[in-house]
Formats: structure tokens, sequence, C-alpha cells
């Protein structure tokens, strides 16, 4: 399969298709979200330079969207390396103080 036109201008990396523990999944999902995001951002600035606002908060939408499904992401491996430091299982809660 070659390259189309819209494969050489993407930012993003091709999905590593080898992975096989939810760890690595997550990680990959939240780097492509990251890579995404800031790419989002770039065009909020050129559109605030040409004084177009509407564009400028269409982005501005479009990156905090990225955000917020970056942030739940994140949270994933957030809560693997709580569970893995004090010894609960991931998903329960942790034991109260």
């Amino acid at each position: 399969m070659y390259p189309t036109k819209n494969d050489l201008r993407s930012q993003q990396k091709d999905y590593p298709l080898e992975l096989s523990s939810g760890r690595d999944h997550v990680e990959a999902v939240a780097s492509a979200l990251a890579t995404f995001g800031n790419a989002a951002r770039a065009p909020i600035d050129a559109s605030d330079e040409l004084r177009d606002k509407d564009t400028a908060d269409i982005f501005t939408e479009v990156s905090h969207g990225v955000d917020k499904w970056l942030w739940f992401v994140e949270a994933h491996t957030q809560t693997e390396r709580r569970a893995s430091a004090t010894g609960t299982a991931p998903g329960r809660p942790l034991a109260a103080w």
C-alpha cells in the first residue's frame, strides 16, 4: 500500500498493532491524543493573528476536548501506579487512612 497525500502530512505515528497489555494500549492512546492536542493548538494563534476569532474558538474547543480525553486516559495509568504503590488492586478504592 502506497502512502497517500494525507498520510504524508499526518503527524500521528501508526498505531503499534503488536501491543498486548492494557497499559501499553493506554500509553499509546495517550501519546496519540497528546500529539493531536498539540497540533490542534497551533492554529489557535494563527487564527488570532488573522483576527478570525470564530476559527480560533473552534480550535480552542477541539483542543479542550482532546485535553479532556487525554486526562481521562492518563487517569488509568495513575490509578495503576497508585495501586501498585499501595498494594491495592486497580479499579478498587484505596484503603481509608
